[in-house]
């Protein structure tokens, strides 16, 4: 919103909201090898990250409706980091969600960050997301070493890039 020059200040609460499958493979990944490194996780957690990650499985209310939930969060975070693995074309919510990032990117949202995990091809990738997926700008994560290596310092420079963390 605009007005005489000035832009209205939308707080946020999350530098960014993860949005992936419901599938164990990529819960596990997600918990694994995305949060320790990049969340600044809660009093349970043994992580070391910078960023107030929103994990929809830790962070959800139990009787809450999830899709109500991930879309308020959504439109409170900086960020959304798409988790593309060959589960997320079954997930039933990830047309719905990948949309309503659509919609904020550009109003409230100010980068939205592709991850692909695992080798898909592109028939594995829900199709609302085609138009979002271009070449070179998502992030890929390989178990190895170097690509681990890789991944972290992209993914750092994805989640500052424009911003800081949150405080």
């Amino acid at each position: 919103w605009k007005n005489n020059g000035y832009n209205e200040i939308i707080p946020m609460d999350y530098d960014a909201c993860i949005v992936h499958s419901q599938s164990p493979e990529d819960y596990e990944w997600i918990k694994t090898y995305f949060l320790p490194d990049f969340d600044v996780g809660t009093d349970d957690d043994n992580y070391h990250g910078q960023y107030q990650i929103y994990f929809d499985e830790r962070d959800t209310l139990g009787n809450t409706d999830r899709l109500q939930t991930m879309m308020e969060v959504m439109e409170k975070s900086r960020k959304i980091i798409i988790v593309v693995s060959k589960h997320l074309k079954a997930f039933k919510l990830s047309d719905i969600l990948i949309k309503e990032t659509i919609s904020l990117k550009g109003k409230s949202l100010s980068d939205v960050i592709i991850i692909v995990v695992g080798d898909i091809s592109l028939a594995e990738i829900p199709r609302v997301l085609h138009s979002m997926f271009k070449f070179g700008e998502h992030v890929e994560w390989k178990d190895k070493d170097l690509y681990k290596r890789v991944f972290k310092e992209k993914m750092d420079e994805k989640l500052q890039k424009n911003d800081t963390p949150l405080e």
